[in-house]
């Protein structure tokens, strides 16, 4: 990390040598035709007038004190050659003078790219670890069978692999299969082995094999499901321990969502207060309307949902705390009809190789963190990225580092306290927010839920009209959201997932 800091110091420095050495070019060269035009052609450089016959015209009386007569200049006669020479002579300054400063501030452009490159160098690089790809993607998971969690409550019956399979839950999609297909749907009859599987959709929650404290995660969906009653998620947790592993929702939508979000859930004592609004281009998720845990009363108090307790005392019951990204159009419907997009994590616990101001000033606080992009369509994604993902999906090894700090800035930034971070906790340098250990040892998990708790209850506000279609007196907005699936079986037809991947990605040993 110290010779990253010093390559970039020496980065800035040069540049900054350079950017006014260009300046000064500039002045310089402007002289050189600012000169010309006030001599008249006269002077020193490619106008430099020469020797020229004389007869006809009048040599220059000599100075006072004596002296042989001056050699007339160009500016001294009138005739049409002598003119022409002139704005020759003008010309070719000009053009010299914009090519000496076009070359002198070319040159700190060049140097910065090259000197960026040699910090990338120095800096802790990521490196493909493994790949996700659409014909080995499900060997990296374990199917969960059975009903959803009490948390949850989804209207769905997750099978297992056997079960999905036959019933074409899973499959290759895609010209030449590049691509893997989950779904959910309705067993006909004939199909439904007992009364509960033919009251809900079977559906699919695919549990990853490898467990994970950190990296960097690129997850390329080409579809998601989306619209009324849908709850999908690709996710990282640990079950077992939940909340005390923390949970990290990469992707996760509910109803007509189409705006991406981020969220951290987990146990007490873990704020996301600190965190700078320079450090990303999103914003928080609003808690309004929470009731009052006195008297009941709805609270209309709009709050930042900056809190990851799932029990955070001002904030929904399991909210979290969830950046949103301001750009809209990046999840759901408006996502599928682009042709989907690349969703990215960083998990670094210790902030690895971040110093305390990235590059182009932006905004950086010791300790770990853990950042979110969302690219629509990949030809927005980062070159070194794109290019890494290519060489990936064709067998090979990444092609060349992948140093995020380079890349535009995240819409979702949320601070932990790593190694880095307790040491500027010590030195008075910065508030306790949320420890690195709040999250770890997860495994990413898909699924497609339906309704449920999520869902099912922000059916009455993001589906108003099918709300008052399906409500009954007496019933809440999850019955409802139940009622209308069982009554449009052809909602299910947009539910699917379509991956064209995962790849994943950790700091390189070296660094």
């Amino acid at each position: 990390r110290k010779a990253w800091v010093r390559v970039r110091a020496q980065a800035r420095a040069q540049t900054r040598a350079w950017a006014w050495l260009g300046f000064a070019g500039g002045i310089v060269g402007l002289g050189l035709g600012l000169g010309t035009a006030a001599d008249g052609g006269g002077g020193w450089g490619l106008g430099d007038h020469v020797p020229v016959a004389t007869a006809g015209y009048e040599s220059v009386p000599a100075a006072e004190g004596g002296g042989s007569p001056q050699q007339p200049g160009c500016g001294d006669l009138i005739s049409d050659a002598c003119q022409n020479r002139q704005h020759r002579g003008w010309l070719l300054r000009a053009v010299l003078a914009v090519l000496v400063t076009a070359t002198v501030v070319a040159i700190p452009v060049i140097l910065r790219e090259r000197v960026e490159a040699a910090a990338a160098e120095h800096q802790a690089q990521y490196v493909l670890h493994h790949r996700q790809g659409p014909r080995d993607f499900l060997g990296h998971y374990h199917f969960y069978a059975g009903p959803d969690a009490n948390g949850s409550l989804g209207f769905q019956n997750y099978v297992g692999e056997d079960a999905a399979r036959s019933f074409g839950l899973v499959g290759a999609a895609g010209d030449g299969g590049d691509a893997l297909d989950i779904l959910p749907r309705w067993l006909a009859p004939d199909e439904a082995s007992t009364e509960e599987f033919a009251a809900k959709p079977v559906s699919v929650r695919l549990e990853g094999k490898r467990r994970f404290d950190k990296g960097l995660f690129v997850f390329d969906v080409e579809h998601m499901p989306a619209g009324c009653g849908m709850w999908p998620a690709i996710w990282l947790t640990n079950e077992e321990t939940w909340p005390d592993d923390g949970e990290i929702d990469v992707i996760e939508g509910v109803n007509t969502q189409s705006t991406a979000k981020t969220a951290l859930h987990t146990t007490g004592n873990c704020s996301m207060e600190t965190v700078l609004g320079s450090s990303m281009t999103g914003g928080w998720d609003v808690a309004e309307g929470v009731p009052d845990r006195k008297t009941g009363l709805p609270d209309p108090t709009k709050r930042d949902a900056k809190d990851c307790y799932v029990y955070a005392p001002k904030q929904w019951a399991n909210q979290g705390c969830v950046a949103v990204d301001k750009g809209g159009d990046n999840f759901g419907a408006p996502l599928n009809k682009k042709g989907g997009g690349l969703f990215v994590l960083e998990w670094d616990p210790d902030g690895t190789a971040a110093p305390l101001a990235g590059p182009a000033g932006k905004a950086r606080m010791p300790g770990g963190y853990l950042r979110s992009w969302a690219f629509v369509g990949r030809e927005h994604a980062p070159h070194d990225l794109r290019r890494s993902l290519e060489a990936a999906g064709g067998g090979g090894h990444a092609a060349g580092p992948l140093v995020p700090d380079l890349w535009p800035k995240p819409y979702a930034y949320f601070r932990l306290d790593g190694a880095a971070g307790a040491a500027a906790l010590r030195g008075g340098e910065a508030e306790s927010t949320c420890a690195s250990d709040h999250f770890k040892n997860m495994h990413l998990v898909v699924n497609i839920a339906l309704c449920g708790a999520v869902a099912g209850e922000k059916f009455r506000v993001d589906c108003p009209a099918e709300y008052a279609k399906y409500h009954e007196e007496g019933a809440d907005a999850r019955e409802a959201c139940e009622a209308y699936l069982a009554d449009n079986r052809d909602a299910l037809d947009e539910a699917y997932w379509r991956i064209r991947g995962f790849t994943v990605y950790q700091r390189s040993k070296s660094s």
